[in-house]
């Protein structure tokens, strides 16, 4: 008895110092929703999360455990997922105006599947600057063209402050030259930045376009999903004649519930606080679509405004010329008042007018992307006409185009996603004078056409690799070329001296 006694009391001893050993031990960051009851929050759905109702967003993922949130989609607060795994994540997530999310959605699903829960956000930052963690190398190559003549390629790295589109699909931003050395970016979601080329610096401009982006209240579920995420600014516009920039933007139609069209805001121009304000908003609106459908570019026309809008999905509204915006080019007065410019356009990536010319580039289905020369009172087939097939193999678009819609100048049945397009009518890289250069995002490249605009045809075709997705291109008086892509590079193009 006395013996069996002494062994039991060794066991309860060894057991009782692992125990005071796993206790100091253990890593206190996995226990924190027991702390989360005294918190309150808004969720993706719009419902507010606090005491035991926390216990439905904590989820565990290879043994840690964690609450995802979607962040508030601002710039370097860009609408990614985040994973807090202890309270003061959780509190610095809510402080930002991120919201949890059901870690059954798919896009919380998806995202466990490249990231590590064991990597902390930065524990500087404050509530306003959480950000992803981003290489933030800044690198230099040389583009060999095909005549032999090298373009030096210059990679700056401005993740920190824009969207990256592997997010939440949200573009990253766009961007126009101020002048010679100053290029103006707007983020996906903001911020406003002035990138000075010469000095290679970036700083950061006041506005009211966070304030805008809020009172949009933001909301889209397909399949399940909150792909909110993905909506947001569509394209930035330096009238440089009236000193103002136009920036078009995914906007809620405040009369009816969860409807959203296409905006343009404008402002004066200066470098201390920009203020938009709104001129336009199409007449169409449409919720819980994927929004990618959605246009927007912005271009100067004869004294007044080229706007081109998506379809939005509503391809059965396309067609109608009279009173459905969505689809459509549109021209705009000073005024507001506007008219129907052409028709019969499926998601318009890129435009660009010179004089009397407007060349616009935009997305099929599966392939069927083209390049259009516009003419004024044309329809361009979709949803109707399309060298493309749907993404389920069917194809159900008649081809040609003609007689009954405009055929493009160039389509391609295997998809490239063009981007910003521009006649490059510079001296500065002598290969590209007066040809058509057009960015791309699949292709990850950039086109460079020979183009006889008198007999619409193209003479010549180039392609380019970047190995990266260009989502915008503006050119600059002196032929340099800048564009930014979907990772988050500023890409400068010069003549290699």
């Amino acid at each position: 008895m006395v013996s069996l006694s002494k062994k039991k009391l060794s066991f309860i001893v060894t057991i009782s110092l692992l125990f005071v050993i796993f206790f100091l031990n253990r890593d206190t960051t996995n226990t924190f929703y027991e702390d989360l009851s005294t918190l309150e929050a808004l969720t993706t759905r719009d419902s507010v999360v606090t005491g035991e109702l926390w216990s439905e967003y904590v989820s565990v993922h290879e043994g840690v455990e964690f609450v995802a949130f979607r962040g508030k989609s601002l710039g370097y607060s860009e609408g990614g997922i985040y994973f807090a795994t202890n309270i003061d994540e959780v509190i610095k997530l809510i402080d930002a105006d991120a919201r949890p999310m059901d870690p059954n959605d798919n896009n919380v699903i998806d995202s466990l599947k490249s990231i590590n829960l064991n990597i902390n956000l930065n524990p500087n930052s404050s509530p306003s600057e959480i950000f992803r963690y981003i290489d933030e190398t800044s690198y230099s190559n040389n583009l060999v063209l095909s005549n032999g003549d090298e373009v030096l390629a210059k990679y700056y790295n401005i993740g920190y402050f824009v969207p990256d589109y592997n997010d939440a699909l949200l573009p990253p931003g766009y961007i126009d030259h101020i002048n010679e050395d100053r290029l103006l970016i707007v983020g996906g979601r903001g911020p406003v930045l002035i990138f000075d080329s010469k000095d290679e610096l970036l700083e950061i401009v006041d506005s009211n376009l966070d304030e805008i982006i809020k009172q949009q209240e933001y909301r889209a579920i397909v399949d399940d999903s909150d792909i909110s995420g993905r909506m947001g600014v569509r394209d930035v516009f330096i009238d440089s004649k009236e000193n103002k920039v136009l920036i078009s933007l995914i906007t809620r139609d405040s009369n009816k519930e969860d409807c959203f069209g296409l905006s343009i805001f404008e402002s004066e121009l200066n470098s201390t606080f920009i203020e938009f304000n709104l001129f336009f908003t199409t007449n169409s609106c449409i919720g819980n679509v994927n929004f990618q459908l959605t246009g927007g570019r912005i271009q100067k026309y004869n004294n007044q405004i080229l706007f081109s809008v998506g379809s939005f999905e509503s391809d059965d509204l396309s067609e109608d010329n009279n009173k459905i915006d969505f689809g459509k080019l549109l021209l705009i007065n000073k005024d507001g008042s506007y008219k129907i410019y052409s028709s019969g356009h499926r998601n318009p990536q890129g435009l660009f007018t010179d004089n009397n010319l407007i060349v616009m580039s935009e997305h099929g289905p599966l392939g069927g992307d083209e390049i259009n020369l516009i003419e004024e009172g044309s329809f361009y087939g979709w949803p109707i006409y399309n060298y493309g097939i749907e993404y389920d193999g069917r194809d159900i678009y008649k081809k040609p185009h003609k007689p009954f819609a405009a055929e493009p100048l160039k389509y391609y049945t295997e998809s490239i996603a063009p981007s910003e397009l521009v006649l490059y009518k510079k001296n500065h890289i002598n290969y590209f004078s007066n040809k058509l250069l057009l960015t791309t995002l699949r292709a990850t490249s950039i086109y460079v056409f020979d183009v006889d605009f008198q007999s619409k045809k193209v003479r010549s075709e180039e392609k380019i690799m970047i190995n990266k997705r260009i989502r915008d291109m503006s050119v600059a008086d002196s032929g340099k070329i800048s564009m930014i892509t979907d990772d988050g590079f500023l890409i400068i193009l010069s003549k290699n001296e």
